[in-house]
């Protein structure tokens, strides 16, 4: 049985549309497509399945003719759940990838963002595999810097790559989806989210915000850095 049917791909405006699945294996929920300056095309596929009641992996894969062929790319160990990639302008071989976790064994892993220098042949942990991370952004005026929006009532910022991570204060919505650096306005971001509309504001975070977050169990582990 297949789970969905793939990629499909237009060449005169969406009039028409083919379907571009060959390599592709069981799974085909086609989640999200990324573009590399190169020309080379990265595919996220969806986990699916229910919780607790199985699942079937999501991945990765490439292509390097337009979406003629795919061919699996290695995943970080232990993660199955790829929710979104990005890249570093300067230097496009240096990706992030958030996934999402899952239970096992009564912990949350395989989740967080993960960091390949070498284009995705090999990856490296760079924030705590609990987080439900759905997507990271680059910041374009200082590719050092990161945000992570999270399902964990917390938006993350990184000034070292991933090296070390903080929570940024002033903003605790549960549902946190994708960080969007303001294109007119440097040192300002936009956060979309699910259920509670699109927040602005520093990107900094507010210092001096009242901490009202007080139910997330082990928050101070949400800091640990790069996996040496």
């Amino acid at each position: 049985t297949e789970y969905g049917r793939g990629v499909y791909k237009s060449t005169d405006g969406g009039r028409t549309w083919s379907l571009k699945a060959r390599g592709l294996g069981e799974n085909r929920q086609a989640w999200r497509t990324v573009l590399l300056p190169s020309g080379r095309l990265i595919l996220l596929v969806a986990r699916g399945g229910i919780e607790g009641q199985g699942y079937i992996d999501g991945g990765l894969y490439e292509s390097d003719d337009g979406a003629e062929t795919w061919r699996p790319m290695a995943m970080p160990d232990g993660t199955n759940a790829p929710n979104d990639l990005v890249f570093d302008p300067e230097s496009p071989d240096r990706m992030y990838l958030s996934c999402w976790p899952r239970r096992e064994g009564g912990r949350e892993v395989g989740g967080g963002v993960y960091r390949t220098d070498d284009g995705g042949r090999t990856w490296v942990r760079i924030l705590d595999e609990k987080i439900h991370a759905y997507a990271a952004a680059v910041d374009p005026h200082d590719p050092s810097t990161l945000f992570v929006g999270t399902f964990n009532s917390a938006l993350f910022r990184s000034d070292d790559r991933g090296g070390s991570w903080r929570r940024l204060r002033g903003y605790d919505f549960k549902w946190g989806h994708r960080p969007v650096p303001d294109p007119h306005r440097p040192g300002m971001l936009y956060l979309t989210t699910f259920g509670g509309s699109v927040f602005h504001g520093p990107a900094d975070g507010v210092p001096a915000a009242p901490e009202t977050i007080r139910n997330l169990p082990e928050d101070r582990l949400y800091y640990s850095g790069l996996e040496r």
